[in-house]
């Protein structure tokens, strides 16, 4: 059995765009932008037991110097956003052809100032920042039937999240089930089938909200079904 043990801290930063930099607006003399800069500290484990191999991590940072646009439409720099969660991996053998993986994502993202934007939105300290899910996770079991034939089920989740800054519009968020198999038909000869979306599920991969279009939903795809061989010479 393997533990270990790891603490890191970073610091990164964006420069401001072309477009922001220097696409001024009307009464707007000069555009003085900085860098956005963002500081993170993690600390976290990764361990390699004998059924269960994994990580766990959990993270904290604060950004600065975030560039948006103001109700004047005036492009500055004065936003700043906390950020704090865990993320956790997990690879558990069930017997000997079967193991279940997990991945799992919480985090906790707020707005740290207060101000009014170009898209009539009011950001006030501890709205949470808008499309960003706390949870996301996917839970995957794979199972070898035989030494030829092995399927594996995956249930993704996508929890719900605000669409809009001020926090009064929400996207649900999603569940799905996907599904694989392969069959090995001879040393030379395998063939594929693979669903995404099994259940056939309306969902949006990313949504959005503003004053003036109100909800904006970019869809995720239908039921999708792929079938596939290798064969080796």
């Amino acid at each position: 059995d393997v533990v270990n043990y790891f603490f890191q801290t970073s610091l990164g930063f964006r420069p401001p765009q072309i477009n922001e930099a220097y696409r001024l607006q009307k009464k707007q003399n000069v555009s003085d932008l900085d860098s956005e800069k963002l500081t993170m500290i993690e600390i976290g484990t990764t361990f390699n037991l004998e059924n269960l191999n994994g990580s766990l991590s959990v993270y904290k940072s604060k950004k600065r110097n975030s560039i948006f646009r103001d109700s004047e439409n005036f492009v500055i720099d004065n936003g700043k956003t906390n950020h704090k969660g865990v993320e956790l991996t997990l690879d558990i053998n069930i017997s000997e052809r079967s193991n279940l993986i997990s991945n799992f994502t919480y985090g906790d993202h707020k707005y740290d100032f207060n101000s009014d934007t170009s898209m009539q939105e009011k950001i006030r300290i501890g709205n949470e920042i808008d499309t960003s899910p706390k949870l996301m996770a996917n839970l995957i079991l794979n199972t070898s039937v035989t030494d030829n034939l092995s399927f594996a089920f995956e249930l993704e989740r996508m929890d719900s999240y605000f669409t809009d800054a001020a926090n009064l519009h929400e996207y649900e968020g999603h569940t799905l089930l996907h599904f694989r198999s392969d069959l090995s038909y001879s040393e030379k000869l395998t063939f594929y089938l693979r669903v995404d979306n099994l259940s056939d599920k309306d969902y949006a991969e990313r949504a959005d909200f503003n004053a003036y279009g109100g909800d904006r939903y970019f869809p995720g795809l239908p039921r999708e079904t792929y079938v596939g061989f290798e064969y080796s010479l």
